[in-house]
Protein backbone atom coordinates (compact mmCIF):
# COMPACT_ATOMS: atom_id res chain seq x y z
CA UNK A 1 0.00 0.00 0.00
CA UNK A 2 1.23 3.28 -1.12
CA UNK A 3 1.95 6.20 1.40
CA UNK A 4 2.75 9.52 0.32
CA UNK A 5 4.54 10.85 -2.06
CA UNK A 6 4.23 7.05 -3.31
CA UNK A 7 6.12 5.31 -1.39
CA UNK A 8 4.92 2.16 1.34
CA UNK A 9 3.12 2.93 4.21
CA UNK A 10 5.90 2.82 6.84
CA UNK A 11 9.32 3.83 4.26
CA UNK A 12 11.33 6.13 5.20
CA UNK A 13 9.97 9.82 4.40
CA UNK A 14 12.91 12.26 4.79
CA UNK A 15 10.42 15.19 4.59
CA UNK A 16 8.49 13.89 8.13
CA UNK A 17 12.11 12.99 9.36
CA UNK A 18 13.02 17.02 8.56
CA UNK A 19 9.98 18.19 10.30
CA UNK A 20 9.72 15.66 12.87
CA UNK A 21 13.82 17.20 13.95
CA UNK A 22 12.43 20.74 13.39
CA UNK A 23 10.41 20.28 16.19
CA UNK A 24 12.19 17.74 18.35
CA UNK A 25 15.03 20.95 18.57
CA UNK A 26 12.11 23.36 19.88
CA UNK A 27 11.33 20.78 23.09
CA UNK A 28 12.14 20.98 26.66
CA UNK A 29 11.86 19.22 29.92
CA UNK A 30 11.00 21.95 32.90
CA UNK A 31 11.36 21.14 36.05
CA UNK A 32 8.00 22.27 38.28
CA UNK A 33 9.21 21.60 41.86
CA UNK A 34 8.58 18.06 44.01
CA UNK A 35 9.70 15.62 41.39
CA UNK A 36 7.72 16.42 38.66
CA UNK A 37 8.78 18.10 34.91
CA UNK A 38 6.69 19.31 31.81
CA UNK A 39 7.77 19.19 27.98
CA UNK A 40 7.05 22.25 26.28
CA UNK A 41 7.62 23.55 22.65
CA UNK A 42 9.69 26.08 22.47
CA UNK A 43 8.04 29.30 20.70
CA UNK A 44 8.53 29.87 16.94
CA UNK A 45 10.42 33.32 16.24
CA UNK A 46 7.19 34.34 14.68
CA UNK A 47 4.94 33.23 18.21
CA UNK A 48 7.56 35.37 20.15
CA UNK A 49 5.52 38.74 20.33
CA UNK A 50 3.09 36.65 22.17
CA UNK A 51 4.91 37.38 25.00
CA UNK A 52 4.08 41.25 24.52
CA UNK A 53 0.06 40.41 24.11
CA UNK A 54 -0.76 37.78 25.72
CA UNK A 55 -1.08 36.66 29.58
CA UNK A 56 2.13 34.10 30.51
CA UNK A 57 -0.36 31.71 31.81
CA UNK A 58 -1.82 31.49 28.17
CA UNK A 59 1.33 30.58 26.72
CA UNK A 60 2.88 28.31 29.06
CA UNK A 61 -0.05 26.29 28.93
CA UNK A 62 -0.10 25.85 25.00
CA UNK A 63 3.12 25.39 25.21
CA UNK A 64 3.31 21.68 26.87
CA UNK A 65 3.02 18.74 25.55
CA UNK A 66 4.27 16.01 27.67
CA UNK A 67 4.74 15.81 31.60
CA UNK A 68 6.28 13.12 33.97
CA UNK A 69 5.95 12.90 37.89
CA UNK A 70 2.27 14.11 37.96
CA UNK A 71 0.42 11.81 40.11
CA UNK A 72 -3.00 11.92 42.59
CA UNK A 73 -0.93 11.74 45.62
CA UNK A 74 1.21 14.73 44.02
CA UNK A 75 -2.09 17.05 42.97
CA UNK A 76 -4.52 16.36 45.84
CA UNK A 77 -2.42 15.04 48.53
CA UNK A 78 -0.75 11.46 49.79
CA UNK A 79 -4.06 10.50 51.78
CA UNK A 80 -6.59 11.99 48.33
CA UNK A 81 -5.02 10.47 45.48
CA UNK A 82 -3.13 7.27 43.89
CA UNK A 83 0.72 7.56 43.19
CA UNK A 84 0.09 6.71 39.65
CA UNK A 85 1.48 9.19 37.15
CA UNK A 86 -1.42 10.27 35.40
CA UNK A 87 -0.90 10.21 32.05
CA UNK A 88 -0.92 13.88 30.12
CA UNK A 89 -3.41 15.23 29.24
CA UNK A 90 -3.99 19.22 28.04
CA UNK A 91 -6.77 20.07 29.55
CA UNK A 92 -5.29 18.57 33.02
CA UNK A 93 -2.33 20.63 32.58
CA UNK A 94 -4.37 24.04 32.21
CA UNK A 95 -6.23 23.18 35.56
CA UNK A 96 -2.84 22.57 37.37
CA UNK A 97 -0.76 25.21 35.62
CA UNK A 98 -3.07 27.86 36.14
CA UNK A 99 -3.69 27.09 40.18
CA UNK A 100 0.20 27.27 39.78
CA UNK A 101 1.64 30.68 39.86
CA UNK A 102 5.11 28.99 40.64
CA UNK A 103 4.92 26.61 37.60
CA UNK A 104 4.01 29.78 35.19
CA UNK A 105 6.67 31.26 36.43
CA UNK A 106 9.07 28.69 35.63
CA UNK A 107 7.86 27.35 32.82
CA UNK A 108 7.58 31.11 31.71
CA UNK A 109 11.58 31.63 32.47
CA UNK A 110 12.10 29.13 29.85
CA UNK A 111 10.15 30.21 27.38
CA UNK A 112 11.29 33.61 28.10
CA UNK A 113 14.86 33.05 28.07
CA UNK A 114 14.85 31.12 24.94
CA UNK A 115 13.09 34.17 23.12
CA UNK A 116 15.71 36.78 24.26
CA UNK A 117 18.88 34.54 23.17
CA UNK A 118 16.80 33.95 20.18
CA UNK A 119 16.57 37.96 19.43
CA UNK A 120 19.71 38.20 20.41
CA UNK A 121 21.22 36.04 18.26
CA UNK A 122 19.24 37.91 15.57
CA UNK A 123 20.49 40.91 16.40
CA UNK A 124 24.19 39.94 16.59
CA UNK A 125 23.44 38.66 13.15
CA UNK A 126 22.47 41.77 11.54
CA UNK A 127 25.60 43.89 13.21
CA UNK A 128 27.94 40.91 11.87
Amino acid sequence: MAGNNGRPSGAFDPVDHVARRLREQRLRWVDVGDGRQVQILLLRETEMLRLLREPLADIVVDAAVDWKGFTEAKLFGAHDGAADEIPFRADVWEAVARDSFDIVERVGKVIKDHAEAVMEQRAAAKKA
